[in-house]
């Protein structure tokens, strides 16, 4: 950290923001952005949200936007219980949610989602799936939830770096 002018200090009291999808919205709305609700939050939107919040989950999203397998908010069904973490100059860079269970409700959510049909439009098929279905088939599965780490994203502002470039590693290989 100091090797690129970071106090370590400086990280010891960091303070997570935690807003929801609708709320982020409606920020965005004041902050003059033309942006319905359902619409996905661009690197610009998450710079602004940043600028207010710091760092900040954004928890709540529309169950349309995110992946065939997360679980539905049963508050609201049109939710998912979902969170992604955005931070300042690296945007989102966590996402996590509650995981589906249930062996046909994962087949449906899959079969009428966006990404399915994206899938199959470019020459995939159900057999893409195959293995995470099948995971599923016949076992009573417990509750879990399941994230993703943009490393190079959390390096980038634990670094204090602008450009995720100066947190990347690169391996030339020379053969």
């Amino acid at each position: 950290l100091k090797a690129f002018g970071r106090d370590p200090a400086t990280l010891l009291d960091i303070k997570f923001a935690r807003i929801t999808y609708t709320e982020a919205i409606e920020d965005l709305r004041k902050a003059g952005f033309f942006i319905e609700w359902g619409s996905d939050l661009n690197s610009e939107h998450e710079a602004v949200l940043t600028s207010y919040y710091g760092p900040c989950w954004v928890t709540h999203w529309p169950l349309f936007l995110k992946f065939f397998n997360m679980a539905r908010n049963t508050g609201n069904p049109t939710l998912v219980n979902s969170a992604d973490l955005l931070l300042p100059f690296s945007g989102e860079s966590v996402g996590g949610a509650s995981r589906l269970t249930n062996h046909d409700e994962i087949v449906d959510r899959l079969k009428s989602s966006d990404m399915y049909k994206r899938l199959i439009a470019l020459g995939g098929s159900d057999e893409d799936f195959e293995w995470y279905i099948s995971a599923h088939k016949d076992k009573v599965i417990p509750g879990h939830s399941g994230c993703g780490i943009g490393v190079n994203r959390v390096a980038a502002y634990l670094l204090g770096q602008k450009d995720i470039r100066n947190a990347t590693i690169f391996i030339i290989n020379r053969e």
